[in-house]
């Protein structure tokens, strides 16, 4: 799908990325997730939750995330969520996420997602390590924004 490939580089994380990375991350996302529509109030993430390796990318509307008593912040597609769980040791959710408006989401794996990344001979170590410290930085980006609005 060309027009789901423009929306997934179009997530500030990817857009960001080096070009030969960035169209290797665009192809497997595009390959690997599954489109979902989200109602108005709809939770994507619970906080505290576990076992769940996915992974969304936010298409359009908007979502509330919130962490234990901060003030929920609202974020526009496009986004990235669910990369700080994978850096989690507890391997749990940090914030519970929810459809501020019908929004759309492409679901997809981590596990999947690595794995794809792994077998692509052209993509360097150097070009694994750039995407894991865009996930780090995005991951911590997100963390202090939520502590910083606490009440």
């Amino acid at each position: 799908m060309v027009n789901q490939s423009k929306k997934i580089a179009s997530v500030p994380l990817i857009k960001d990325l080096s070009p030969v990375l960035q169209d290797a991350v665009v192809q497997i996302l595009d390959s690997i997730s599954e489109e979902l529509m989200l109602n108005k109030g709809e939770t994507l993430y619970h906080e505290g939750e576990e076992g769940d390796n996915t992974g969304v990318l936010l298409i359009s509307g908007s979502v509330e995330i919130s962490h234990g008593n901060t003030y929920p912040k609202i974020v526009k597609a496009p986004e990235l969520f669910g990369e700080m769980r994978q850096m989690n040791d507890k391997g749990q959710r940090v914030a519970t996420i929810c459809a501020s408006e019908r929004s759309t989401i492409l679901r997809f794996s981590w596990h999947n997602f690595i794995g794809v990344l792994m077998k692509i001979s052209s993509i360097t170590k150097e070009q694994r390590v750039e995407l894991r410290r865009a996930l780090n930085q995005i991951g911590n980006t997100r963390l202090q924004e939520l502590f910083d609005s606490k009440s």
